[in-house]
């Protein structure tokens, strides 16, 4: 899971989903701090979304 947000064209942040760890973690790289909590939000928004559908395949 590797995406990039965008504001108006330009890469404000970076995500990265770590390999090899015990759980999920991801690497958040900001750009504009100014829009840290969004980015962080964004994050968890994306990883809870992910797990419903993990959940709703295995039922």
């Amino acid at each position: 899971m590797n995406f990039q947000v965008l504001q108006h064209g330009v890469v404000i942040g970076e995500v990265s989903k770590e390999w090899f760890t015990w759980g999920d973690s991801y690497k958040v790289q900001i750009l504009n701090e100014e829009i840290e909590a969004i980015m962080i939000a964004i994050v968890v928004a994306i990883d809870c979304v992910k797990a419903d559908q993990a959940a709703a395949s295995h039922q």
